[in-house]
């Protein structure tokens, strides 16, 4: 590996109180006689990858799952303890995942003494019938005095999750969520449009009929109308589901949507790292006993290409035009002449960065299909990555 490009580590736990409705991670309720094993498989897993990398820079990490702070305090310190061991002390950013039913003093306390400096709390709403809905193990009134406490215990960054676009969720119901939540000035909003995963208790009972999708319309005005208010209240649109103050982007999710190094542990994790100017991918099975046999693969220019695309026009100020030139023997301007033709009243090139304009983000699905198809079949081998933006 190319050590002189810092790597960023996620971390996933497995494990959850109860699965939410429309979760699609992998994530297993009731598992506590899997807890200690595969904890302790997580840190040989990150001994193993720092070990071949001695020099690595560790430039974040992220702790997710399932919901890491529903391991019992005694387990998670143990845990945290042992990453301190392992990992550098200069980490710029150190976020963990959180339910508001996890929190209370003692557990802030804790995170807190272990170097964690940014917490991603899962709110997704504050409305008793949209959370059961969502089959959310929370309640309105355990998110308040969450909030309550990280205001009075807590000093360092806050994400707060919201979902919209749930069936019988209207706007004014995101609307009143966002004014209680920015109450609490959080550095970091994540607004995401409730899909539906196959395979979820959700999506089945959208097979059956029991709850009914919102409508395009209503969707696109409920994100616009959540959009606008943030952006009147200081908060600045990023990337196509999350806004921040100045200063407060998420540093761990910028290295996937730029598409920098970043190694996985844990069963379901992923990792794109450096090899021989190429990108390696190792995927992590999404299995308890087997998840440290991952596969690899070296991916080609063609899928490398695309994924460049795909996270790259998700970000605000899209994709870097000569970043991507420098990984690749291509000419945006040239390669993807169609898609730019056609695309062109939503398209914005401004230094070195060509964007989606609002109405193209709502349509961003149709312009990745459109310039994926443009993607040459026979683009050399020859890309070299990484390169940092």
């Amino acid at each position: 590996m190319n050590t002189a490009y810092p790597v960023s580590i996620y971390i996933h736990i497995p494990f959850c109180t109860k699965k939410c409705g429309y979760c699609d991670f992998y994530s297993i309720s009731g598992g506590s006689s899997y807890y200690s094993s595969v904890l302790e498989r997580i840190i040989l897993q990150l001994k193993t990858f720092i070990a071949k990398n001695p020099v690595i820079d560790v430039y974040t990490v992220y702790i997710g799952g399932g919901t890491p702070s529903s391991l019992p305090l005694n387990l998670l310190e143990s845990f945290l303890s042992a990453l301190e061991d392992i990992l550098p002390s200069n980490v710029e950013e150190f976020t963990m995942e959180v339910n508001p039913e996890d929190i209370h003093k003692p557990f802030l306390e804790m995170l807190f003494s272990h170097h964690i400096n940014r917490i991603s709390m899962g709110v997704q709403s504050l409305n008793e019938s949209v959370l059961k809905v969502l089959e959310r193990n929370t309640s309105r009134y355990k998110t308040l005095k969450a909030l309550d406490c990280l205001a009075s215990n807590w000093q360092e960054n806050i994400s707060f999750d919201l979902i919209t676009s749930v069936p019988g969720q209207e706007t004014a119901d995101t609307l009143r969520d966002l004014q209680t939540l920015l109450k609490f000035s959080p550095g970091h909003i994540s607004l995401y449009t409730l899909t539906f995963e196959n395979g979820t208790p959700l999506t089945k009972k959208l097979e059956e009929g029991t709850i009914h999708k919102v409508s395009e319309e209503h969707e696109a005005a409920m994100f616009d109308g959540c959009t606008d208010y943030l952006e009147e209240n200081g908060y600045y649109r990023y990337e196509i589901s999350n806004f921040s103050t100045p200063g407060e982007q998420s540093l761990h999710n910028k290295v996937y949507w730029d598409l920098n190094p970043y190694f996985g542990a844990g069963p379901s994790a992923v990792s794109t790292i450096p090899f021989q100017n190429k990108a390696l991918r190792i995927e992590n099975p999404r299995d308890m006993k087997s998840f440290l046999h991952g596969n690899f693969e070296l991916i080609n220019s063609q899928s490398f290409l695309l994924e460049h695309l795909l996270m790259g026009f998700r970000l605000i100020k899209g994709i870097h035009v000569g970043r991507i030139e420098s990984i690749f023997p291509i000419d945006i301007f040239s390669t993807f002449t169609r898609t730019i033709d056609n695309w062109s009243r939503n398209l914005k090139f401004n230094e070195g960065y060509l964007s989606l304009d609002r109405s193209g983000l709502m349509l961003l699905n149709k312009f990745l299909s459109d310039i994926a198809d443009e993607i040459p079949e026979d683009l050399p081998e020859n890309y070299s990555w990484p390169l940092r933006s």
